[in-house]
């Protein structure tokens, strides 16, 4: 496995290295363009009416969460592709439906993208500041690796994301689930088991995901 540098500055010289970047970026695109539409149209109407909001990209989009909390009303705002960046830019209208919580997770396609950690980490904390400033409680997601096979070290970048954003949570008093240490092992990252391409979950993670969520969204 070729090694990676997580830093802008030496982009260039590790450029003609990524050739896992392509195969997945193929991927999230492809997602993107089939199902953009159709998750912006799983936020229902109604301000005020929204028990919980989910924010994040395709790993949070296919959730089928409506079947998993049937006495919640969900608004899914998660949207393939997304990065942080984009989730601060549909924020406002996020808010404005005033839900009672908020589900976050997202981070993995700023990496691999080769965003430095530590932006990806300031847009999630400016997220974070913004749903708090609309009073909106938050229950954060660790960013989930993917698989070593499928992204090589951006599963190096995604765990050093997380030790900054449990500090983040713990500083802001706000609930943080890491999910990892039930989907991966320290070599291989994302387990064969709970996936279906390397980055994208299947069912069996998903129920593991409801079930640790679950106690916080009562």
């Amino acid at each position: 496995m070729p090694a990676f540098n997580n830093d802008s500055s030496t982009e260039a010289s590790i450029a003609p290295k990524r050739w896992f970047l392509p195969r997945l970026a193929q991927r999230i695109s492809l997602v993107l363009a089939l199902f953009m539409t159709s998750a912006i149209a799983q936020t229902p109407a109604g301000k005020g009416q929204i028990d919980v909001v989910l924010i994040g990209d395709s790993i949070t989009w296919a959730g089928k969460w409506e079947s998993r909390f049937p006495g919640l009303r969900l608004a899914n705002r998660a949207v393939p592709g997304y990065k942080t960046t984009d989730v601060l830019s549909q924020l406002d209208s996020t808010i404005a439906l005033q839900p009672k919580k908020a589900v976050l997770m997202i981070g993995i396609n700023d990496l691999l993208s080769l965003a430095p950690v530590d932006q990806v980490y300031d847009g999630i904390a400016a997220i974070v500041q913004r749903l708090q400033a609309g009073g909106i409680p938050i229950i954060m997601l660790a960013t989930l690796e993917c698989s070593r096979q499928s992204c090589g070290q951006a599963v190096d970048w995604v765990r050093e994301l997380n030790r900054k954003l449990k500090v983040l949570a713990q500083k802001e008093k706000i609930p943080f689930i890491d999910l990892n240490p039930k989907f991966t092992d320290p070599d291989s990252g994302l387990l064969p088991k709970y996936t279906w391409d390397g980055l994208h979950l299947s069912e069996p993670a998903y129920v593991i995901w409801a079930d640790a969520i679950r106690p916080y969204l009562k």
